[in-house]
């Protein structure tokens, strides 16, 4: 009986990330998506650690890939929306934790594999760390002094 639970709860959490992504595919709507990517991050994060722990190095990469295509997806949809994330953080705030914390999860698993291993995944963690840190940016865009950092642009008041 316990086996038979075990496998229907990894068929609706399937389910569940198959429905987020659907549904991540139809929305147009940049700050909807982004807040939806937490949901959906949170999900495929499931599966790419899952994938990790049985040793399943290629779907973890798969899935990871695609993690990180969403969430450059994401990112690009708010800075194509013209948002002043500083303003009005919704989206920018909900993407930029969802990526910081699929980095603090996935280091210490990619920490674990073999050098030659973690090349692939510390390629996919650079690309995340890059989008956080836009995001951040986007968020704080503020000198110590309150102005913003000498030679950085400002997007347009939304």
């Amino acid at each position: 009986m316990a086996v038979w639970l075990a496998g229907a709860a990894a068929a609706a959490a399937q389910d569940s990330t198959a429905g987020l992504r659907s549904q991540f595919a139809r929305e147009t709507n940049a700050v909807h998506k982004a807040k939806l990517m937490q949901r959906l991050g949170e999900a495929e994060l499931q599966e790419i650690l899952g994938d990790f722990k049985s040793g399943r190095l290629e779907d973890a990469e798969k899935g990871l890939s695609q993690y990180v295509a969403q969430v450059q997806e994401c990112s690009k949809a708010l800075d194509d929306a013209h948002i002043n994330a500083d303003k009005h953080p919704d989206g920018f705030k909900q993407l930029q934790i969802s990526v910081r914390e699929a980095i603090r999860r996935l280091d210490p698993v990619i920490a674990r594999l073999d050098p030659g291993e973690q090349v692939p995944f510390g390629f996919r963690r650079k690309q995340l760390e890059d989008v956080n840190e836009h995001l951040f940016q986007e968020l704080f865009p503020r000198g110590p002094n309150g102005s913003p950092p000498s030679g950085a642009p400002r997007k347009q008041e939304s």
